[in-house]
């Protein structure tokens, strides 16, 4: 039985994507709770990216079930088309973490990685890319002597 390759390139991105996530939040924000509820994010995205696919397609087919439900998914997602484009900056870099977190899972998957190895590879991986961003940046203001 052969150990799967590690994607350390792919894992790599993820890490630096994270990474520039903490020195930004932590640029904007000196609270715990807006950085403890971005690291809940980070663990529910790393959670839906590593979701069986048998769970990701019932909850889009629950979504199109009815007409109704169709009809309010449809406005809902023309919504957040138009807020995305509203708040450009920011949604790039939502769709830079989605994207990169994406290439991972996919490679991931490609060396025959479970789902809970997947998970948690993504989970560490992220949560110490944010966790370097927000401490480099805390070091580096606290310890700062120009």
């Amino acid at each position: 039985m052969t150990t799967p390759q590690i994607p350390f390139l792919s894992l790599g991105i993820v890490w630096l994507v994270h990474g520039v996530l903490g020195w930004l939040l932590a640029e904007t924000t000196y609270y715990w709770l807006h950085w403890s509820l971005a690291a809940c994010l980070i663990v529910l995205m790393a959670l839906v990216f590593t979701a069986p696919s048998s769970m990701v397609r019932n909850v889009f087919y629950g979504l199109f079930r009815s007409d109704s439900r169709a009809f309010f998914s449809v406005i809902l997602c023309a919504l957040t088309v138009v807020l995305m484009v509203h708040w450009s900056t920011q949604s790039v870099y939502i769709i830079v973490l989605l994207a990169a977190g994406s290439l991972a899972r996919l490679e991931l998957q490609g060396a025959e990685y479970g789902e809970w190895q997947s998970f948690t590879l993504l989970t560490l991986i992220s949560l110490a890319g944010f966790a370097t961003g927000l401490g480099a940046y805390v070091y580096l203001l606290t310890h700062n002597t120009v």
